[in-house]
């Protein structure tokens, strides 16, 4: 494996962002990035705020070439990513307290960001593989094959899967390491092979195990991985060719979901591999995990939801709610439901009751402040079924208590919203963006105060695209929630996505 130098080290220390900011008065509590086109200059602008006043500071590159670009959270500092017109060069830079430092280019081809520090690893048209960080000499890990990967949540650890032959739809699986280091020293990451006849692998929410599956004459197995034990069994599924796995957010259990008839879901334990048939013949259906909380709701396609609480895979307890959940609480055991034609609730008592507290106002998506206590929400002018209401949109505030109060905060007038919706600065605040058809965006900052909400308005300076991104600093981007599922909010695995 080739080495490369680190050229930087006033920026980076081995692959660690050193941390900026004190969060006082002035310094960014949030960016806007706009989902700029070709045709115009990048649009990428800083927020801090003042009390009740928003100051905003476009921190794009001064060239108007730059076009393409993603704000990401690096360990404990934001980057800019961006690419220049036709896509020839792509540059990586820090910022600290508004302002740009100095840019350095990094490879142009398709990027994966490590979720802890600003390491990338590139990929090329033939698969080639290779790690690098911003003003490093990048190391080649492996020079054709690679077909699949993905970072580790919380560490600067990755797996790639390279392909057996050209053909095959199976691979070796690798995980590849680097420890942080000195200034001025080598990118040195290390690879460890794990398996062959891979099928699919992911990480548990912990970075602590990895979790694969793999495929032979006589079906599909399940493994887990870790740095201390290695490769161990964890089930086997005779006569089966696919299965997929979604790993539980307190990272102890596994939903199995088999594909082949007869279609089952299941539920496995990654502490024992104790197993859980929950749903047979489950097509069609889904079965999804609701974060943060370690539930399972199961939505068939004709009939009521239930709730499956899995905190204990020996002990798995069903209750039927009714109507699916659309969105939990921060308050534990309250949750919003969307019972479709009828008005949309709130309900407590969950995971074991769907009790209800209050109807709530008619909305198209809807977010909980931190604490719980208000319910903000966007009811868009045009419904799901191609329908138009007969508004612009409305921004409305609800209580969340059984006698609470709501409140119309404004009509859109047919703008439109970013597309991470509404984010909340704490629990009487949130800011959303907000875009005429012409291009012409603004920030809107709604707060609680005597009694009521009200709204401000700062006019973004410069062009910018009419579906912007919100990006919070002290939020993981990775679980910002679109305003619709078919919206993809960017920064995850690659910045050009």
């Amino acid at each position: 494996m080739r080495r490369g130098r680190l050229l930087s080290p006033a920026i980076l220390v081995g692959c660690w962002v050193v941390a900026c900011g004190n969060g006082e008065a002035g310094e960014p509590v949030l960016f806007v990035e706009g989902r700029n086109q070709e045709a115009s200059p990048l649009g990428v602008w800083c927020v801090t705020r003042s009390g009740s006043n928003l100051d905003v500071v476009p921190v794009a590159p001064e060239d108007t070439d730059a076009r393409w670009g993603n704000v990401l959270m690096l360990g404990e500092q934001p980057w800019l990513f961006y690419r220049y017109r036709g896509f020839e060069r792509s540059f990586a830079a820090p910022i600290d307290a508004c302002e740009l430092g100095d840019s350095v280019e990094v490879p142009r081809t398709e990027l994966r960001w490590s979720n802890a520090s600003p390491c990338f690893l590139a990929i090329d048209d033939l698969g080639g593989l290779a790690f690098g960080a911003p003003g490093a000499e990048s190391v080649v890990v492996e020079p054709s094959g690679v077909t699949s990967l993905a970072w580790s949540p919380a560490r600067d650890t990755a797996w790639y899967m390279r392909a057996e032959s050209l053909d095959a739809s199976l691979g070796e699986l690798f995980v590849l390491e680097s420890e942080p280091s000195e200034p001025d020293s080598d990118l040195d990451p290390s690879t460890t092979f794990v398996s062959d006849d891979v099928l699919d692998a992911v990480w548990t929410p912990d970075a602590e195990q990895l979790v694969f599956t793999t495929v032979g004459e006589a079906g599909v197995t399940l493994h887990t991985w870790s740095r201390s034990i290695g490769a161990t069994v964890l089930a086997e599924y005779p006569n089966r060719t696919s299965i997929d796995i979604t790993p539980g957010p307190n990272s102890r259990a596994l939903l199995v979901y088999l594909r082949d008839s007869p279609e089952q879901y299941r539920l496995v334990s990654l502490d024992d591999g104790e197993k859980h048939l929950l749903v047979e013949d489950g097509f069609p259906s889904r079965v999804r995990w609701l974060w943060p909380e370690s539930w399972l709701q199961y939505e068939p396609f004709e009939g009521e939801a239930s709730l499956f609480d899995v905190t204990d895979v020996g002990s798995v307890t069903a209750t039927v709610v009714g109507a699916p959940l659309y969105r939990l609480s921060p308050e534990r055991g309250i949750a919003v439901q969307t019972p479709g034609t009828e008005p949309a609730r709130l309900v407590s008592g969950l995971p074991g009751n769907a009790d209800l507290v209050r109807d709530l106002p008619d909305f198209g998506a809807g977010w909980f402040s931190p604490d719980g206590q208000y319910w903000a929400a966007i009811d868009f002018a045009a419904r799901d079924d191609g329908s138009v209401n007969d508004h612009g949109g409305l921004l409305l505030v609800a209580e969340t208590k059984a006698d609470g109060a709501d409140w119309l905060v404004t009509d859109l007038g047919g703008r439109l919203s970013s597309l991470d919706g509404i984010r909340w600065l704490d629990s009487q605040s949130f800011v959303l963006m907000l875009s005429e058809a012409g291009g012409t965006n603004s920030i809107a900052l709604v707060e609680y105060s005597g009694g009521s909400w009200r709204r401000t308005e700062r006019p973004l300076p410069g062009q910018g695209s009419s579906r912007a991104r919100l990006f919070m600093l002290d939020a993981d981007p990775c679980q910002a929630i679109p305003i619709a599922p078919h919206f993809v909010v960017p920064g995850c695995a690659s910045p050009w996505r």
